[in-house]
């Protein structure tokens, strides 16, 4: 038997979800698709015809988890020693440690960047934390290398540094 639904939006399936019925005016939230993290919302809006676009912003690829810890240990100086161990086991081998917080260095920097470029490559379509978290490390990365001088610089000590820096601005905005 079919039923007709005239106060909210049916039952639907859009971008990998089965978004549930619901009422006008609502917003369904639900865990964002099995490639990624988070939270997944869609409105339910009469006036605009019923169900809107997914909205996936709040989603991490798998392939970006890793380098969102990354962010979180760079943006947070109070965070304990070991908690900056198991956050970033993954990603580097541990250099020097002032004050609790990680600092970069040029093998840091150049681990982080083909770290960037191996999870762009692994994400079919990038989420909106993606870019956030891929313009933060990109950001921190540029200032970094902003700061040195003579052999501290990492495209010096790295030959390929600087063509996968500019290749990941490249494949995340164009």
């Amino acid at each position: 038997m079919i039923a007709v639904v005239y106060d909210a939006c049916p039952r639907s399936y859009s971008d990998g979800l089965w978004w549930e019925r619901t009422k006008f005016g609502n917003t369904a939230i639900l865990s964002c698709p099995e490639h990624a993290l988070g939270k997944a919302s869609r409105v339910c809006d009469d006036a605009l015809g019923g169900w809107q676009a997914p909205d996936l912003f709040n989603c991490t690829s798998k392939a970006f988890l890793n380098l969102r810890r990354t962010v979180r240990v760079y943006s947070d100086p109070r965070a304990s020693e070991w908690k900056l161990v198991l956050m970033t086991l993954l990603l580097f081998q541990l250099g020097h440690m002032e004050k609790s917080e990680l600092s970069i260095n040029s093998f840091v920097a150049v681990k982080v960047a083909d770290d960037l470029w191996k999870a762009a490559n692994e994400t079919s379509n990038l989420l909106g934390s993606d870019v956030l978290i891929a313009e933060e490390l990109t950001q921190r990365l540029l200032d970094y290398e902003a700061n040195q001088t003579g052999l501290n610089l990492t495209h010096s000590q790295d030959k390929d540094y600087i063509f996968v820096s500019m290749k990941n601005l490249y494949d995340f905005f164009f």
